[in-house]
């Protein structure tokens, strides 16, 4: 594609002896973009003459640049005229202005670290018009090879594709508001997520759960916190926020909860029935946190459940079978979307009630297999045959 400066009259009453510099786009039919400069038609002062000698200069160094640029494919037309900036400082921002007043730090977090990996494989000043696949691949094996985290230890798989997914939003951010980017590409997107193993996650089923007694827990508050997220969904920042003012109570819901979720801010009800109060205990003064606990304390947790199911997986520790996710107390949040599901719960029922922004999330929980498929099937027909007889008796009425 050819592309030039091309310097027009002015059209204003006060621009009579001004023309404004256009990019042009030598195609048809052609396309032009003003620019932001101009220069004087007839300069007559000594600074009239110097303006047009810096303007000029600056738009050949600027059509220069882009004829560069769009040789080795990094623009079209209407990129032009971006600016380019820096992708880890324009995150900043958009963090620091878009998310951080929205969410909670909890939200946030993923996105800042995704940024500081980038930041660190790259440099401050790498931008996305020169982003090119290879080198989204490069990262990707770099977070997956030889990044540690504080421990000295490699991330999990999951934990990349967290990371990996928050740059892809803020690279589709970044797109959205017309920033340049290598072809008019998410790299983040090209390149896509690590594949995982498929896993098995330990969980406790509705059976499993009359096994647990919190009072045999060294501390009883994660105990029960433990139990209240089988059988609310609630995740451990949640359950650690609540407060007693949260526990409300009218004549025709009985007790329940209705609070706005720390990560991603959504507002969730739940009932509480007879199990779910026993673990609230009596009720204290209204700031009062229901359960006082701290991940300090997992170390009780694990021996309370490695008691309590001797024969499943607890924990998760380097060098384990990674086919295998042990408990941990995010594995009761994960019980009582399995226990929904298995129910025969509609999944996009159970993702509301757990705050998943894909129901892909939810349905991965699903443990049902081809033995559901007899029994659906024969439901079904049972079903369609029933509705038959119906249909024969209302035409007999009528």
């Amino acid at each position: 594609m050819k592309i030039g400066i091309l310097w027009k009259q002015n059209r204003s009453k006060k621009g009579k002896n001004r023309q404004d510099c256009y990019l042009i786009e030598y195609t048809k039919p052609r396309n032009q973009i003003r620019l932001q400069w101009f220069r004087y038609k007839k300069p007559r002062a000594s600074a009239e003459f110097t303006h047009n000698k810096n303007v000029e200069y600056e738009a050949d160094q600027f059509i220069s640049k882009r004829k560069q640029d769009l040789r080795l494919g990094l623009y079209e037309i209407e990129d032009y005229t971006q600016e380019i900036e820096s992708f880890v400082l324009w995150s900043r921002n958009y963090i620091s202005s878009k998310l951080e007043p929205k969410y909670k730090a909890n939200t946030i977090n993923p996105y800042t670290k995704a940024i500081d990996i980038f930041e660190q494989f790259f440099t401050t000043g790498k931008t996305l018009v020169d982003f090119k696949e290879q080198e989204a691949l490069n990262l990707q094996i770099y977070m997956r090879d030889k990044y540690l985290n504080r421990y000295g230890a490699k991330y999990s798989i999951d934990t990349i594709n967290t990371y990996w997914n928050r740059l892809k939003l803020l690279c589709e951010k970044y797109i959205g508001q017309g920033k340049p980017t290598y072809q008019r590409k998410n790299m983040f997107l090209e390149v896509g997520y690590l594949k995982t193993k498929e896993k098995k996650r330990e969980y406790v089923s509705l059976e499993e759960y009359h096994l647990l007694d919190p009072s045999l827990c060294v501390h009883t508050g994660i105990a029960k916190a433990f139990m209240f997220s089988c059988l609310t969904g609630l995740r451990m920042s949640d359950i650690q926020a609540l407060t007693y003012k949260d526990i409300l109570k009218d004549q025709i819901r009985g007790h329940y909860i209705e609070v706005i979720m720390v990560k991603g801010g959504d507002k969730i009800f739940i009932p509480l029935g007879k199990d779910e109060m026993n673990l609230v205990g009596r009720l204290g003064a209204d700031e009062e946190k229901v359960f006082r606990f701290s991940s300090a304390y997992y170390k009780y947790l694990y021996n309370w459940l490695k008691n309590a199911f001797p024969k499943k997986k607890v924990g998760q520790q380097r060098g384990d079978d990674d086919t295998i996710e042990g408990l941990t107390f995010h594995s009761a949040r994960g019980s009582f979307i399995t226990n929904m599901l298995d129910l025969g719960i509609p999944p996009v029922r159970v993702q509301k009630y757990v705050g998943h922004k894909d129901l892909k999330t939810t349905l991965s929980y699903y443990r049902g297999g081809d033995s559901y498929e007899q029994e659906d099937f024969t439901k079904f027909n049972k079903e369609l045959k029933a509705s038959g007889g119906v249909l024969k008796a209302k035409q007999l009425i009528s």
